[in-house]
């Protein structure tokens, strides 16, 4: 009896670990506010506003301060930096202007935290738009570092520093998607979907760098993104691709 209670125990003890590593990360407030520029000490209305809002998650280890971290770098660096300089090249009759930065998190699971950023800024009337995707990793040598396409893929490891091994399998992981990616753009185009008229196979190289154009979705997918104005009108936003995982692997 006293063995069976032990080994239950014991159960009971596995699963409550690994039921709270598989857990998603539990997230704290934002990290959000607001910076103004001002053209003179005495203006009442600033000249520049700048917007921002980053996700931030509770707890400690499995990566959660490189997380935090990385986007409170992010914001540090924007207020020393970006504001300032996108503040001095606005011209002196400038109608007022801002850059409003949004998140979302796209995957919070074991394995990945996966963040896409979009950037929306009206510059003197205006208007530009961006985005930009962080995945962290929860596993691995370095939990909460960024990580590219070839080591989502497992094609390099964490702790490969062969910088021509790199570069193969990275190569390799871009020739094969952005060939994917024409693939699929062609049969949404042959479905009637509306791009510009320059976009072709040609184009998907110059536009898209699956390296790091890429965010994971809940569903073991990894989503290309080309930037707002590549293959449709600006105000259309981002064109989106999602592929999974799996796929890409075998066709590599």
């Amino acid at each position: 009896m006293k063995r069976l209670i032990l080994c239950l125990l014991f159960l009971s003890l596995t699963l409550a670990c690994a039921a709270s590593f598989a857990a998603p990360l539990q997230l704290a407030d934002e990290l959000s506010g607001t910076f103004e520029w001002f053209r003179s000490p005495g203006d009442s209305e600033a000249a520049y506003v700048y917007r921002y809002a980053y996700p931030q998650v509770l707890g400690e280890g499995d990566g959660v301060e490189s997380i935090n971290e990385f986007y409170q770098y992010t914001v540090e660096d924007t207020e020393a930096f970006t504001v300032p300089i996108n503040g001095e090249q606005l011209p002196e009759d400038a109608s007022p202007s801002y850059t409003d930065v949004t998140y979302t998190i796209t995957c919070n699971d074991d394995q990945y935290f996966s963040v896409w950023v979009q950037r929306v800024s009206v510059m003197n009337g205006e208007r530009q738009a961006n985005c930009s995707a962080q995945v962290f990793s929860r596993k691995g040598e370095k939990p909460g570092g960024i990580v590219t396409l070839p080591y989502v893929l497992g094609i390099l490891q964490d702790a490969e520093d062969d910088t021509w091994m790199q570069d193969r399998q990275t190569a390799k992981a871009t020739a094969c998607v952005r060939a994917m990616v024409w693939e699929a753009l062609s049969a949404r185009m042959g479905s009637g979907e509306v791009f510009l008229d320059d976009v072709d196979e040609n184009a998907i190289g110059f536009l898209l760098y699956p390296e790091e154009d890429f965010f994971l979705d809940s569903e073991g997918n990894a989503v290309f993104f080309f930037q707002p104005g590549d293959l449709k009108a600006e105000e259309e936003g981002p064109v989106l691709v999602a592929i999974p995982l799996e796929d890409i692997l075998d066709e590599i």
